[in-house]
């Protein structure tokens, strides 16, 4: 039969084992998870393929351009066009459809700002407003994307200029926000986008950019999609891609204001171009390389959505895989890369593999 003095050094030394086991046991499973992390870096597993769930893609709608000789030089952070994943998805833009409700639907907007008579046929989808108070205005409206434009003509009375008091970013925006949720326009992809906020002022016949708030007569209120969000499992936000429109400053949705001193807020111009994006019905297509996006923008084979005076070299310092906000109905969301450069200059490539995409006709 052990002794007292015998169960205490076993004791001691099974403690002492058995502490050194642990030990070993967590550097173990530590070392393991190092090990695996680092393997799944060097091999990461191969992408899945391509869905390609719309079959071949109409091109982008890219306007034609007169474009200026320019050479480019490659000066990111990295010094290279960087590395994208090689696929991406490709959201659903409902192609338009006019119906018989369409001239009811666009008359009901009307009525809500205040255009009370019957509208003028302009083209085939295309109708008009008119009316004379407040101001001389005209409402735009084409039945087949539900696209308008709003114009009051300010200028028949002067003195508004003169009682103008351009409103703060915060205020502005709410006044812009407000007058469209009124119309019931407030989409929530919109309703969450970036803003931007400018202040104009009249310069002879021309509305011009103001160097400050005190100097402004109008202030301009552009609103922009919502970023698109990529998740992992635990629905962590792990990129972002913007969704941009074929010109960068101006948003899917922009509207004019004038205030005077004691008065409310007036909508003097707005042109709302929104289309509805079905981000539940998508599909991954394969994109070219960052590197082929390069080439093709060296050539000339890209929009340029801004393009500054009096140069002709231009240095590119951000390439990013983003999202041109479609200008027409039926076009899908589509992904770009997006090359910024000196003195705002920004040029789009589509991202989508010819290979996916019809050929134009």
């Amino acid at each position: 039969m052990a002794t007292l003095t015998e169960a205490a050094y076993y004791t001691r030394r099974a403690i002492k084992y058995g502490a050194v086991g642990l030990v070993i046991i967590i550097v173990a499973r530590i070392g393991f998870g190092i090990f695996a992390t680092l393997w799944k870096a060097a091999n990461p597993p191969a992408p899945p393929p391509p869905t390609v769930a719309f079959g071949k893609l109409p091109p982008l709608p890219l306007p034609p351009q007169e474009k200026p000789p320019l050479t480019f030089t490659l000066e990111t952070v990295t010094g290279t066009t960087g590395v994208f994943d090689p696929l991406a998805t490709v959201y659903l833009v409902p192609a338009a459809r006019g119906s018989l409700l369409a001239l009811e639907r666009a008359t009901e907007l009307a009525e809500k700002m205040d255009f009370l008579f019957e509208p003028v046929r302009i083209g085939e989808t295309l109708y008009r407003w008119t009316k004379d108070k407040p101001l001389p205005s005209s409402l735009e409206v084409d039945l087949f994307t539900n696209h308008f434009t709003f114009d009051a003509n300010w200028r028949v009375q002067p003195q508004l200029l003169s009682e103008a008091q351009a409103l703060s970013e915060v205020d502005a925006i709410a006044e812009a926000r407000s007058w469209l949720s009124g119309l019931r326009l407030s989409p929530e992809d919109l309703e969450a986008g970036e803003v931007n906020v400018t202040y104009l002022k009249v310069s002879g016949t021309d509305v011009v950019p103001a160097l400050s708030q005190s100097e402004a007569q109008f202030v301009r209120v552009d609103l922009f999609r919502s970023n698109l969000e990529e998740r992992d499992e635990e629905e962590v936000v792990v990129k972002e891609f913007r969704i941009l429109p074929l010109d960068p400053s101006q948003g899917v949705v922009s509207v004019l204001l004038l205030k005077r001193s004691r008065a409310r807020a007036q909508v003097i111009h707005a042109e709302y171009r929104y289309l509805p994006v079905e981000y539940e019905q998508s599909g991954t297509y394969p994109l070219i390389t960052s590197q082929s996006a390069w080439e093709r923008l060296q050539k000339g084979d890209a929009y340029y959505a801004v393009i500054p005076e009096n140069r002709d070299r231009i240095a590119i310092r951000r390439i990013t895989l983003d999202y041109l906000d479609p200008p027409a109905a039926g076009i899908f969301l589509q992904p770009i890369f997006v090359f910024e450069g000196d003195v705002g200059f920004t040029a789009y490539v589509p991202a989508v593999s010819e290979e996916q995409i019809l050929e134009s006709q």
